[in-house]
This record gives C-alpha cells, structure tokens and sequence, in this order.
C-alpha cells in the first residue's frame, strides 16, 4: 500500500514538474518577446491585451514569443514543405520537424505541431530519466532527481520547438534499456537519437562499455554478445542512412541551381 503511495506521489511530482516548468516558461518569453520583438505578429500586435482577445493576440503571446533561431526560420517550413525546398534545411537533422510534420499532414498547424513534439517529448524524457534514475536511487530521491533536473536553467529549451527534448528522450532510453540489458531497443533508441541531432552517434560509446561490462561480469564471449553487438551498429547506421541522402539532395539542389552553359 505504502509503494502505491509513493508512486502515486512521484508520479504527480514528475507531471507537476513538467507542466509547472512548461508555464513557468511563458512569463519569461512573453517579457523577451515584448522587449525584442522579431516576427512580424511580434512587432505589429502589442503585448498588452485587447479586448475582446482576439486570434492574432492569442498567436502573438502564445505562441510566436516560443520560436526563435532555426525554430523560427525554418522547422516551420521544413514541417510545411518538406525538405526539398531548400538547401539550407538540409543542415537539419530530420527526426523532430518530420515527426511534427506527420501532425501537419492530418491538419494541424505547422507551430502547433512543434510545439506538441516538443512538449511530449519533454513529458517522454522525464518519465524514461525517472526510471532510469530509480535504477539506483531510492524512489523520492529518483523523484527529487527530476525536480531537480527541471529547475537547472537552461532546462527551459526542453519546451521551446527545437531538437533537445526528442534527443534527450531517445538518448535516456538507450541509456536505460542498456541498462536493463535490452540491447535491440537500446540500438534502435540509439539510433533515433543519432536521426535527431548528430552527437546521438556518441551514444554508442557508453552503451559499448555497458555491454562490455555486462559480458564480463556473466563471462560471455564475443560470439555469445554477436547479437548485443549488432544492436549496437544501429546507432551509426542511423547516422550513415541520415547523412548520405541529405549529402546527396545538397549537392543535387546545389548543382541544380547552378547556371547552364551552353559552351561545349
């Protein structure tokens, strides 16, 4: 009885963690957003509400103040278009605007469905850290762990539409079901990690060690771990089938827009 409890209570602790932060968040971008206005809506409609509220005031405090940088300029365009229409969007790794771009496709709104991505993914690796933490804490300082992970300050990234919060989700669950020694999930975390942001290749290192130490300890050889080890190559595959058709359509969209000559 006294496990449900506290279970319960971790569970309500990690959920007001998420969304306390998330609203937190708001106050601080609102005061940027009013002091260094960039979009258009920012510059044209002012932080001071109107009455009635109407739909562009909502955009402007709600959600425009959220996108900046490359989730200003081009995640947005990336989950409306697709990555053709640009050279400059291939720099991005596809994982996060393509999975809000899947939300676009059945109708929604091309900021809405970032900011979802993000969100979920920050609620995902919350929970997937608190159970990884658990792993070798008590459960309130697992519980705590999380609050504690929230309140470092640049922990406001995770709710703003960029990359960070689907990385750190992938990258704590290969961490964990290495740890738990499920190494196929472990490679295919890895390796959405590694689709996601480029430093997702670095995870193969800690779980080769991982798996390294779990073949000591139970005294295996390497052809009894073949398999662990295949799981493993998930994580550069990611990478290597990432990297070459984003090379190939730069270079294609590059030489495509060259001028023609017509000397021989």
């Amino acid at each position: 009885m006294r496990g449900t409890h506290t279970d319960r209570y971790g569970a309500l602790l990690l959920l007001l963690s998420w969304l306390g932060l998330g609203l937190l968040s708001f106050p601080v971008v609102l005061a940027a957003s009013a002091r260094y206005p960039v979009s258009v809506l920012e510059q044209q409609v002012p932080i001071s509400p109107p009455r009635p509220l109407s739909g562009d005031y909502r955009e402007r405090t709600l959600v425009d103040p959220l996108f900046r940088w490359d989730a200003m300029y081009h995640f947005p365009r990336i989950v409306a278009q697709g990555y053709v229409s640009g050279v400059a969007k291939l720099a991005f790794y596809p994982l996060f605007p393509l999975s809000a771009r899947v939300l676009h496709m059945v109708g929604m709104n091309p900021y809405v469905s970032l900011l979802l991505v993000a969100w979920i993914g920050t609620l995902a690796y919350l929970l997937v850290f608190h159970r990884l933490a658990g792993l070798d804490l008590p459960g309130e300082d697992a519980d705590w762990a999380v609050s504690l992970l929230m309140v470092f300050p640049m922990s406001m990234i995770l709710y703003v539409p960029c990359m960070e919060s689907l990385f750190l989700f992938f990258a704590a669950a290969a961490l964990l079901f290495s740890r738990l020694r499920l190494w196929l999930v472990a490679g295919l975390a890895g390796m959405l990690a590694a689709l996601t942001k480029q430093p997702g290749i670095l995870l193969a290192i800690p779980l080769a060690i991982e798996l390294l130490a779990d073949s000591s300890k139970h005294r295996r050889g390497l052809w009894q771990t073949m398999g662990s080890w295949f799981s493993l190559a998930l994580i550069p595959l990611g990478f290597v089938l990432d990297y070459l058709p984003r090379s190939y359509l730069r270079t294609y969209l590059h030489v495509s827009r060259q001028p023609r000559s017509d000397n021989p």
